[in-house]
């Protein structure tokens, strides 16, 4: 309710720049993230997830929907808060929060509640309305396919994930179930950087029933 009255008393010009749909500019997502932090209360849920401020939530968001690309995203903002004295476990802390408990899980779910309720006024006030539906769901998801949320969940990372799509071990566009198909009768460890990174593909291929001899690493 706060939001809807806020939003029916704005600015014309300011209004205007929460009617965007899918493919936003830094102003767009600044003016919503700061009616998320004010006006729906999204304040507490993301100082849980290292964001202190909205204009940290637009910066955050921005550059992760810039990179579109989570290992790229991660490194940038880690090695930029550790150039600004960060400690390096803080650093790395603060950004896996955000991406964890923030931009896949808290934002998108803001994001579409303001969506809905600034359509109603955006169309109520004669302004073009908004969809904010498509970039939640690519945020919720950090730019990735869809299947990397399962894999994770069968425990392999998202940097992994992105390799072996690169290396063109299946498609961006296949069903989970084509894509565990395809990683279980495949050898993987290959692709492995380490020893630790090979025991995660191995423990992940054992996990999803691969009938590959897997070799004893700690010989």
């Amino acid at each position: 309710m706060e939001a809807a009255k806020y939003l029916k008393h704005m600015n014309i010009q300011l209004l205007k720049l929460i009617s965007w749909s899918s493919r936003p500019t830094y102003d767009n997502i600044l003016a919503s993230s700061q009616i998320i932090w004010d006006q729906l209360n999204g304040a507490a849920a993301a100082r849980r997830s290292a964001v202190y401020n909205a204009k940290m939530m637009t910066y955050w968001i921005w550059e992760l929907y810039k990179n579109r690309s989570v290992s790229k995203f991660r490194k940038k903002m880690i090695n930029s808060q550790i150039d600004r004295d960060t400690n390096a476990d803080d650093a790395v802390e603060n950004v896996l929060s955000f991406l964890r408990g923030w931009a896949s899980f808290n934002y998108p779910k803001y994001l579409k509640a303001l969506g809905g309720i600034a359509n109603y006024i955006l169309n109520k006030r004669g302004l073009t309305g908004c969809d904010y539906t498509p970039f939640a769901v690519s945020i919720e998801h950090l730019f990735q396919p869809d299947s990397f949320s399962s894999l994770e969940e069968y425990g392999l990372p998202f940097e992994i994930s992105q390799k072996l799509l690169e290396h063109s071990l299946f498609d961006k566009r296949d069903e989970l179930d084509d894509v565990v198909a395809s990683l279980r009768r495949q050898e993987l460890s290959g692709f492995a950087d380490g020893i630790f990174e090979k025991r995660v593909i191995e423990d992940f291929q054992q996990g999803i029933g691969a009938r590959i001899i897997v070799k004893e690493t700690n010989k």
